[in-house]
């Protein structure tokens, strides 16, 4: 999954380089998690409403027609940038 990546990269690239998260290089993640704020001064996300977009989904193999919409997409913006 995205999180395990993103918290890998986290947790690697201090180790092997010597940097600093949100320093040195900034690290977004996908789809917020618990684990990323916690995280140091935590992780900034993108994250969208996953109820609304099993909705789509539901209604897309109800119907069997194409869906084409917008689902509104937050930034929760933490010390990663």
């Amino acid at each position: 999954t995205t999180e395990i990546y993103t918290l890998s990269l986290h947790d690697a690239l201090p180790i092997f380089e010597g940097l600093q998260c949100g320093v040195d290089f900034g690290l977004i993640g996908y789809n917020d998690t618990p684990a990323y704020e916690v995280i140091d001064q935590g992780i900034t996300a993108l994250s969208v409403d996953w109820e609304k977009m099993g909705d789509k989904a539901a209604e897309f193999v109800l119907q069997g027609k194409t869906i084409q919409d917008y689902l509104p997409t937050e930034v929760r913006l933490r010390a990663s940038l």
